[in-house]
């Protein structure tokens, strides 16, 4: 037989029980589950987080479909639960909730050398070795839970470097607990390449409390000149308005800029939103 798990769904206004196969709500589920030490109340769930997260679950046709045969940290559960959405457990405002790795395109923050600790901005660049091609392991579900492999290539190799590619010879193995359909295979294996391939860089900083307005997983810009990342950061000493719009700025440093080149400007404004502006 074919088992699938009721499992606790919020509907946007209240929680009931349904057939599922939704990450969001297997980790709702792991939350709430009579079978861990500890049964969580609603209130410790961030439900509109999960909710969302759900619906684009479904939309990009994320599944998470596993039988737990031993016991097991209610974290590391969670953690693997998230990683077939494409997200990570998180702890929001006291809640149960998840980050997801989606395109933002607002910036929460924007940190340069005034709020950031002095000699404290590092770059570090992993110069890591990306393989030719995943081997993808999971169970089938179109073939009755058996345990499949795929080969899953990065864009420029195949097989036997056909058709302008590369042969690939460098594999390496790839987990997918709980992924039950190539396709969902195929995109997690690509999603894996597309993180090694471009984010190969990770900025890191101090910057006092009072400084900190982003949480893990907000989208923030940097600006700094250890990283040639702009040419430089100030504070708007002053500004005239020409009756329409603001027409000067001054700010409280000198930037060094070359003849005839159009440079831009962000300015976060006092509502913490930024604006550009070609100068």
């Amino acid at each position: 037989c074919i088992v699938q798990a009721k499992q606790p769904v919020y509907n946007g206004s209240s929680w009931i029980k349904q057939i599922t196969r939704d990450p969001a709500w297997a980790f709702a589920n792991v939350l709430f589950s009579d079978a861990a030490k500890t049964v969580l109340a609603s209130s410790r769930v961030d439900e509109t987080g999960l909710y969302n997260w759900a619906g684009r679950n479904a939309t990009a046709g994320r599944y998470f479909d596993y039988v737990l045969e031993e016991g097991m940290v209610r974290g590391d559960l969670l953690d693997m639960i998230a990683s077939t959405g494409r997200a990570s457990k998180f702890w929001k405002d006291g809640k149960y909730s998840v980050i997801e790795d989606q395109t933002q395109s607002t910036y929460v923050q924007v940190f340069g050398p005034r709020n950031i600790v002095k000699d404290s901005f590092q770059a570090v660049y992993n110069y890591k070795e990306i393989p030719h091609a995943f081997r993808v392991r999971f169970k089938n579900r179109d073939e009755e839970f058996q345990e499949e492999v795929r080969i899953v290539y990065r864009d420029g190799y195949n097989a036997d470097g056909s058709s302008g590619n590369t042969a690939a010879t460098k594999f390496e193995d790839l987990e997918l607990p709980g992924v039950t359909t190539s396709d969902h295979a195929f995109r997690l294996a690509r999603y894996h390449f597309a993180v090694g391939l471009n984010r190969p860089e990770i900025f890191k900083w101090k910057s006092q409390l009072d400084h900190l307005v982003c949480t893990r997983g907000d989208l923030v810009g940097i600006q700094h000149d250890a990283s040639l990342i702009g040419l430089g950061s100030a504070r708007i000493s002053s500004v005239t308005n020409n009756g329409t719009y603001i027409d000067t700025v001054t700010i409280d440093r000198g930037i060094s800029t070359a003849t005839a080149t159009n440079y831009t400007m962000r300015v976060r404004k006092s509502d913490g939103s930024t604006v550009e502006r070609v100068v």
